[in-house]
């Protein structure tokens, strides 16, 4: 899916576009160790920092927010996993970035889930999975953040993991603060 068909669906208010700077992702991309996909460069810098819904934050790089910085954020949800799974070894399997395969954050949800790239050599053929807030329980989604949030917003898909009803609202994008390049 094309992020114009996200933007039909959400229709980003102004203020978010204008908080929508270009990042300098090669800086960004060094200090994390990967490559990043596509689709998620072009989310945000169309949209910025901000809430899907009141509900969903898509976690971008140099954020002033710390709580919704991809970096810091997604190190403190890795360190979490990590605690979870060597407590609990049954429940919790998958690896974690930067192990081959392993699952990095890349949103949040104000209930408490984490939504993850499930990595694999090429970032373009990331999945996602959703994590549900302090549990074991997981949703995979065969497809990149862009389609994940599309299915999402337009009812194709439900999980057990997030919510349901969360296509029964017209979707919203309220900006919540401005990403530092």
């Amino acid at each position: 899916m094309s992020l114009t068909t996200l933007e039909n669906i959400i229709k980003p208010q102004r203020a978010a576009r204008a908080a929508a700077i270009p990042i300098r992702w090669a800086v960004i991309e060094e200090e994390l160790g990967t490559r990043l996909p596509m689709d998620y460069k072009t989310f945000v810098e169309a949209f910025g920092v901000g809430t899907i819904n009141n509900f969903l934050v898509v976690l971008v790089p140099r954020s002033t927010n710390q709580n919704v910085d991809l970096l810091k954020r997604g190190r403190r949800e890795l360190e979490a996993f990590e605690v979870s799974k060597r407590e609990f070894p049954k429940y919790y399997r998958d690896e974690v970035y930067p192990s081959p395969g392993g699952i990095l954050p890349f949103a949040v949800t104000d209930n408490g889930e984490v939504l993850h790239w499930r990595t694999a050599a090429d970032p373009e053929q990331w999945t996602v999975t959703a994590y549900e807030s302090r549990g074991p329980k997981h949703f995979d989604f065969n497809g990149g953040i862009t389609d994940f949030l599309v299915a999402l917003l337009t009812g194709k898909v439900e999980s057990d993991v997030l919510p349901r009803g969360l296509s029964n609202i017209r979707p919203t994008f309220t900006p919540i603060n401005m990403p530092n390049s």
